[in-house]
């Protein structure tokens, strides 16, 4: 086995190369030491296995498959063997008390060598436990010394079967003693909350971090591994340095939306919208908005709720005021009515809060019975153009070259003959999901390297821009009124939202056209039309036809 190192560098670490960690020595090899005057190396051979045949050691000065070994030889002789570079072979029997030790410690023996600036020594030694050794050293010459030390190194086995353990110093840290306890309070930080909320808010800040921020991310830093007593000590320095710090971040030349940023992550404030399935499918949505704070406490709060869009919803939300406690969470529960229970509509929740006299804000959205809620689809067809590496391919169709026509016709991948199909969202989808289209469920039958097409329209009550977003695996071609708005071959998994584009919307019909491209596995595909706050747009109407 091949070592890569040679005695005179220095050892480094080298993590991505050398993960596992590191044996440790035993006495009777060491001490081991590279990029040093002298350095030493070495190995312990385990002749169990071997019962006693073969030899097997350590190699020098390895260049071109060449290089000098220094061996035990059927677990009795040492041989020292320069033959590849020109020199006699040396061997000297073990003396009967070193065999002995060797067989006490399971036929196991440890060799050392050292490379001094005259010579090569040589250490044998056996039995970890009460140490016989014996030492002996080969002259070297100058080129013989500089060879050793700048070529790299092996462990060499002849013969049989030997378990060679080398020891090299390859820089690895040492190997645990799981024994021994850890530090005081290791893995019980009660700091790290807070050292995570600051840390956030110093980074959001970047240079502009005023001092005292850096400061105290420095005090609970040096906490971490301490014991419980100074930790508390400094999460106590933490909550009285608070009014400094927020005043500091306000007053920074960070910019507004990285103040606003560090102070949220600071207080650790959280917002969120919640829509809970309602107990009927009738139009009233009961949505609720969560605002808590993980460690920080007395933050005043005043969130105003607000839905839409106006054509889905006849509600007015009340604004909410309250203040924040430490790890606790304010539930605030409204109700809001549909115009039609599966129109499209969504609720935000804009928080203004006030901390320490400094205001910041937070905001969270949630959207429901999103998705384009239905089409009409038609597929599968077979995709048998010539295969592109890890992406759908893109064949033309029949469908693509004519009108569309919904009572004709066409033969599919199968063989079968099938038309278009309708595809609805149906009343089991939870209202906080988008339409979600299972193509091998709606085709009923698994289906590679495939085509399908989905085709619906929407109504806009005025010319407007728009953003259509869609998830598919694989590809997907979009069409609006006839014209492509976008394309992606790539092979993926479905993620909704993956993919948007943006699109112009006449008033009146718009006709929407999908190329669904396949290449192995589950098919999925989804849609929507959103505005540029990923809210569902005022007035428009979804149809088939």
């Amino acid at each position: 086995m091949n070592i890569e190192l040679a005695p005179a560098q220095t050892p480094v670490a080298a993590p991505y190369l050398m993960c596992y960690p590191p044996q440790p020595i035993p006495a009777t090899v060491g001490p081991i030491q590279r990029g040093i005057e002298e350095p030493s190396v070495g190995c312990e051979i385990d002749f169990n296995e071997a019962e006693g045949k073969g030899m097997a050691g350590f190699a020098l000065g390895r260049r071109d498959k060449k290089h000098f070994r220094v061996m035990i030889d059927q677990a009795k002789t040492l041989v020292v063997d320069g033959s590849d570079l020109g020199l006699k072979i040396k061997k000297m029997n073990l003396p009967a008390k070193l065999r002995a030790a060797m067989k006490r410690d399971k036929n196991r023996v440890g060799l050392t060598l050292t490379i001094q600036k005259r010579s090569l020594a040589i250490r044998v030694c056996a039995d970890r436990n009460r140490l016989e050794a014996m030492t002996t050293s080969v002259p070297l010459s100058e080129a013989h010394h500089k060879r050793f030390m700048k070529e790299p190194m092996a462990v060499v086995g002849l013969g049989a079967r030997h378990w060679i353990t080398p020891f090299v110093q390859d820089g690895r840290p040492e190997f645990p003693n799981l024994l021994k306890p850890t530090a005081p309070n290791r893995w019980r930080n009660e700091a790290d909350p807070h050292l995570n909320l600051v840390y956030k808010a110093e980074w959001v800040l970047g240079k502009k971090a005023p001092a005292c921020l850096v400061a105290m991310k420095d005090k609970l830093l040096s906490v971490a591994e301490k014991d419980n007593a100074e930790q508390k000590s400094a999460i106590e320095a933490f909550h009285a340095s608070l009014p400094e710090i927020v005043k500091a971040i306000r007053q920074s030349s960070a910019g507004e939306n990285n103040i606003n940023a560090a102070l949220t992550y600071l207080s650790g404030v959280h917002l969120y919208v919640i829509i809970p399935e309602p107990a009927k499918k009738d139009a009233v949505m009961k949505p609720a908005v969560i605002a808590y704070s993980s460690v920080i406490g007395g933050i005043e709060g005043n969130i105003r709720i607000s839905c839409g869009p106006r054509s889905s919803t006849n509600s007015t939300i009340p604004p909410a005021r309250f203040v924040l406690k430490p790890s606790a969470r304010v539930r605030i529960d409204r109700s809001l009515t549909l115009a039609d229970k599966n129109a499209p509509f969504y609720v935000s929740a804009n928080g203004e809060f006030t901390w320490f006299g400094q205001t910041f804000h937070v905001d969270a959205q949630k959207t429901g019975n999103t998705g384009i809620p239905g089409y009409q689809m038609i597929g599968p067809f077979a995709n048998d153009d010539p295969a592109v590496e890890g992406e759908p391919t893109n064949k033309v169709c029949e469908i693509e070259k004519e009108p569309l026509n919904f009572t004709k016709y066409y033969y599919g991948q199968a063989g079968n003959m099938f038309t278009w199909r309708k595809m609805e969202r149906a009343d089991s989808v939870p209202v906080d999901s988008i339409h979600l289209v299972h193509m091998v469920k709606h085709f009923a039958s698994q289906a590679d390297q495939s085509i399908a097409y989905a085709v619906a329209w929407v109504e806009s009550p005025k010319d407007r821009k728009a953003w259509l977003t869609m998830g598919s695996n694989d590809g997907i071609i979009a069409y609006v009124n006839d014209k492509k708005v976008h394309e992606s071959f790539k092979g993926r998994d479905w993620r909704s939202r993956q993919d948007r584009a943006r699109i112009q919307l006449k008033k009146g019909k718009n006709k929407l056209f999908f190329k669904l491209l396949h290449k192995s596995a589950l098919w999925f595909f989804s849609a929507d039309i959103e505005d540029e706050s990923a809210r569902p747009i005022d007035g428009i109407k979804y149809s088939l036809l």
